[in-house]
């Protein structure tokens, strides 16, 4: 049992350690995000457009800046856009917290991309009026 406990401090230890060294690293500017060879999912931390959205794997996690254009049949669908050009969004009821948003107010939505049947779109998570 010694050892076993002992073993799981050294690897957390070298766990710690290693993402000390990688966070020092870091690069502070701007980059645009893209899948791993694998086509895995990625994280994004700053907004990025709904084209570098569009390209991003399935379950990836986004944020994006613009505006809420129209609302789609089915009452949780709606028209997204930005600069680069338009996506569909699905915010559900309880994601909105009592937030009223105007066609020309700008939101910051944080969501995830979902690909069905080659169509993508983004499952919000939350919103936020700016």
């Amino acid at each position: 049992m010694k050892k076993y406990t002992v073993f799981c401090i050294c690897c957390l230890a070298l766990l710690i350690s290693a993402a000390g060294i990688h966070a020092q690293e870091g690069f502070t500017g701007s980059t645009v995000p893209t899948a791993n060879r694998d086509g895995q999912a990625v994280m994004v931390s700053s907004p990025i457009t709904v084209m570098e959205a569009k390209s991003l794997p399935h379950d990836s996690w986004v944020v994006l800046t613009g505006n809420i254009t129209h609302a789609l049949p089915g009452g949780k669908n709606y028209t997204f856009r930005d600069s680069s050009g338009e996506i569909i969004v699905d915010i559900g009821s309880k994601n909105w917290r009592g937030l009223s948003v105007g066609v020309s107010d700008s939101v910051q939505i944080y969501g995830e991309v979902k690909i069905n049947k080659g169509l993508v779109s983004i499952k919000v998570q939350a919103i936020r009026k700016l």
